[in-house]
């Protein structure tokens, strides 16, 4: 993929991160966190392949501000699971292409997300070409 990372990065986590080319699994993109939860996203997307062990699959080219994220588990997969090892993976790949995200900080341990990362009622358009891949 070629965005922000190689590390998991929001709209208000950036520090340590830098736009680059990067090589990783769907399995690679999760974070394990002691509760599982939505994981993975990758801001600033200019472009994601995705392909199987024979190099088939698809790519994805982004204009405008995309982050992206890919797993093996459905939200309420992971919203309803306690711990990480009561997750069975699916057998397919979920992938969300997002215009914009609420900043990850919460009223859970300190104040809540900052109006600046806050999502604002204006709005949202990118655009996606999508094209099959060999």
């Amino acid at each position: 993929y070629y965005a922000l990372g190689p590390w998991e990065n929001y709209c208000d986590r950036h520090d340590g991160v830098t736009l680059g080319r990067y090589t990783t699994t769907v399995d690679g993109l999760m974070e394990h966190y002691v509760k599982p939860q939505t994981t993975g996203d990758r801001g600033q997307m200019r472009e994601l392949v995705l392909t199987d062990s024979n190099g088939y699959g698809l790519k994805i080219e982004a204009e405008g501000n995309v982050s992206f994220s890919a797993t093996r588990y459905t939200d309420s997969d992971l919203m309803n699971a306690r711990h990480e090892w009561e997750l069975v993976k699916r057998p397919f790949v979920y992938l969300h292409l997002d215009g914009v995200q609420r900043g990850i900080g919460n009223a859970s341990c300190g104040p809540n997300t900052l109006k600046d990362y806050c999502i604002k009622q204006q709005p949202v358009c990118y655009r996606l070409r999508l094209s099959a891949v060999k």
